[in-house]
């Protein structure tokens, strides 16, 4: 079975290329906990995705510039959720047939300390 398309929309109160400099620092940890080799990330920040491809981008892992109206849609849905679920517990849901009884995507998110002002809020493993 091939790889499965997975979404992490991240809300961090700074200034635009601050803010996705941190999620992508966080877009990575949760990939390195995840084990995950292949692995595309999108942002629509020039400098930031150009910085990150001259460094970064291989056979499996590359960095992707999207218009800024994408990554608009992205940052309104991570507001909503995080707006929804203010104080709340993360809200996880895995709908993941071959995970039953213990999901190693849980279990990974769950493991160690994350990086200071990172919170999760809703995870969806499918």
């Amino acid at each position: 079975m091939g790889p499965t398309p997975a979404g992490l929309g991240v809300v961090i109160p700074a200034d635009r290329l601050d803010a996705s400099t941190l999620a992508m620092q966080l877009a990575a940890d949760i990939c390195r906990r995840l084990d995950l080799e292949e692995v595309t990330f999108h942002d629509n920040q020039s400098l930031l995705v150009t910085t990150l491809q001259a460094h970064g981008n291989s056979g499996r892992r590359w960095v992707v510039k999207i218009p800024r109206s994408a990554n608009r849609k992205a940052h309104n849905l991570a507001k909503q959720a995080r707006q929804s679920l203010a104080g709340k517990a993360c809200k996880f849901t895995c709908n993941n047939k071959s995970h039953a009884g213990s999901c190693p995507v849980l279990q990974a998110l769950q493991s160690g300390q994350w990086e200071e002002g990172f919170s999760l809020v809703s995870v969806l493993c499918f």
